[in-house]
């Protein structure tokens, strides 16, 4: 039997005391030999299985970043697609050694281009919806004609019909459209008759 201190008071007291006589305290109990054998044997079994004999650690996976010269060239225009490894090689050399002035030149450049080719798909998408409006202004003016699909009638001087009767059969779906001076009939998509 040995006096111990108490974590809970301070006082000392017995370390063969079931309670402590000052606080009431329960004492924490010892680990069992039993408990440290196991613990110590659970341990060694997964080490084991863990690094098996023979086998080499695991190396830790590096990514590998380009250097700066290298996507600097990446950007270059001369040296995307189909630009000669030698062509390449030179420039990178080049960009190597230039001097910062260069090098801005050499950027702004690279962003000239990159602001000219951004403007030419601006305006080539502007030409596609200007001819787009074109056309429907064109179909517009236009009258009907047999082989139109729905959507051509409903793009041409005839516009949306005032009432659609429709009728359904072993043969596919028919369609009369009603306006004011005429009818036109669809079979499936396609327009094969005009009533004026």
């Amino acid at each position: 039997m040995a006096l111990i201190k108490c974590k809970e008071c301070g006082s000392e007291i017995s370390s063969e005391a079931k309670a402590r006589p000052k606080c009431g305290a329960i004492p924490p109990k010892p680990t069992s030999r039993f408990t440290i054998f196991f613990g110590g044997l659970f341990a060694i079994t997964v080490a084991m299985m863990v690094f098996k004999p023979g086998d080499t650690p695991p190396q830790p996976i590096t990514q590998v970043s380009a250097s700066p010269v290298q996507s600097k060239t990446a950007r270059h225009p001369e040296c995307a697609g189909n630009a000669e490894p030698e062509q390449c090689d030179k420039l990178r050399d080049e960009m190597a050694n230039e001097t910062p002035a260069q090098k801005k030149e050499r950027l702004k450049k690279i962003a000239d281009a990159e602001a000219i080719e951004a403007k030419a798909q601006k305006v080539a998408a502007l030409e596609a919806k200007k001819e787009e409006r074109a056309e429907k202004a064109r179909k517009r003016k236009e009258g009907v004609t047999i082989g139109m699909s729905k959507q051509d009638a409903l793009d041409s001087s005839w516009g949306r019909p005032n009432k659609v009767n429709r009728t359904t059969n072993a043969y596919g779906t028919h369609e009369q459209w009603v306006y004011d001076g005429g009818y036109l009939y669809f079979e499936g998509d396609t327009l094969t008759s005009i009533q004026n």
